[in-house]
Parts: C-alpha cells; sequence; structure tokens
C-alpha cells in the first residue's frame, strides 16, 4: 500500500482498448502510477493479491462474474481496499450493487478526464465521490427499493447540503433579504440537518461538512 509515494492504482475492464486507455491517462500523472491490469473478475482478484493497490478501477460488467461481486470477494479479503466502479449504465440498480459491495465512487465511462483524476485522488484520501448523474439515479431509486448504508449516507449528505447551498446562492442574489444562510454558516447549517435520526450521521462523512464550512 501508499507510504507516502504515488498512488499505486488497478485498472479491471474486460475491453481492452478502454483499459490501455485507462492505464495511458493515469500514468500520465506524476502523482500516479499504474501497478496492475486485468480483464476479469478472477483475474482481478490474483492481480490485487499481489499488488495491493491504494485505488482499483473496475468495469461493473465483466464476463463470468461481475464487477460488484469481485469487489465484494476483494473487499473481504481486503476490508481497506477502495474502489471505483466504471459503467456505462445508467441503471439505478447496477450502482446500487456496486455502492452495497464496498464501492467508494462510482462513475459513468463518459466521465471528463478531468473528473476522474478527482475521483481517484479523492477516494485514495479516504473520501467518496459520485458524479451528479450517479447521485441523481440513486436518489430516484423507488421507495420500495431498499439502499445500503452506504448509499444512505451520502445520499443524506446530499440532501443536507443541498437546502443551505441553495439558500446561500438566493441570498447572494437579493442581499437585501434577512436571516437564512450564508456561505460561512453553510457547513454549519449542514452539519445540524444531518444530524437528523432519521438519516444518521457517520464519521466518514465529516470531511464532506467540514469542506463546504
Amino acid at each position: 500500500m501508499n507510504n507516502g509515494g504515488p498512488i499505486r492504482i488497478m485498472v479491471v475492464d474486460d475491453h481492452p482498448v478502454v483499459r490501455f486507455g485507462l492505464v495511458a491517462m493515469l500514468g500520465a500523472q506524476p502523482d500516479f502510477v499504474v501497478v496492475a491490469q486485468a480483464s476479469t473478475a478472477e483475474e482481478a482478484i490474483v492481480r490485487f493479491r499481489q499488488h495491493q493497490p491504494d485505488v482499483c478501477l473496475m468495469d461493473l460488467r465483466l464476463p463470468e462474474i461481475g464487477g460488484a461481486e469481485a469487489i465484494r470477494l476483494i473487499s473481504k479479503e481486503f476490508p481497506k481496499s477502495a474502489f471505483i466502479v466504471l459503467t456505462t449504465f445508467h441503471g439505478d440498480e447496477d450502482i446500487h450493487k456496486a455502492m452495497s459491495a464496498g464501492a467508494r465512487s462510482c462513475l459513468l465511462k463518459g466521465m471528463s478526464h478531468d473528473e476522474l483524476l478527482d475521483a481517484v485522488r479523492k477516494v485514495h484520501a479516504g473520501r467518496q465521490y459520485l458524479s451528479k448523474t450517479v447521485q441523481q439515479s440513486l436518489a430516484n431509486r423507488m421507495p420500495s427499493s431498499d439502499l445500503s448504508a452506504r448509499e444512505a449516507e451520502i445520499l443524506g449528505l446530499i440532501v443536507a447540503l443541498e437546502h443551505p447551498i441553495r439558500e446561500a446562492q438566493r441570498h447572494r442574489s437579493h442581499p437585501g433579504g434577512s436571516g437564512g444562510s450564508t456561505p460561512r454558516n453553510c457547513g454549519a447549517l449542514a452539519s445540524d440537518k444531518f444530524q437528523n435520526p432519521a438519516v444518521g450521521t457517520s464519521p466518514r462523512l465529516e470531511p464532506f461538512v467540514a469542506e463546504a464550512a
């Protein structure tokens, strides 16, 4: 695992062109080094044991054993492993499975270059990262569908931050108004709102709330 050097990354994707492109993109960054590649879940498990990367980019749709199951198996053996799921699918059930398996981030393969790099750095720092499209997909899950604890935490923070941020924007547009939120106290309001017992609080979410302050 990383001891202060470059972020060690493994890329798992069964499409060689996609995999090689990701490797080239990530390898061009001075703070990244790609230590392993795999095209199947079985190969990914073996390579992970050999290299124990800091961050693993996992394709959700792999032949035979899928990416979500590969994440579950690896996480069981390596509880501190960090995964970013890459998928071409917008379906909330696919995303749900990945997050339930232990992924910290889920990105659509159409993401921008900068978004991918940002996600890798944030996940390596112990944070969670979901693109706006993925956030919307999870938020639109039917009430009858059970959200995992990880999804509930992330969506709880999104809800907590959404109101004070909009209030701050509204008051910047109408500076004569009284009360409400300002950029300075947005973090405090979000933190207070997130204490709602219906949502719950997790220490893993503290960096997000602190960042908004």
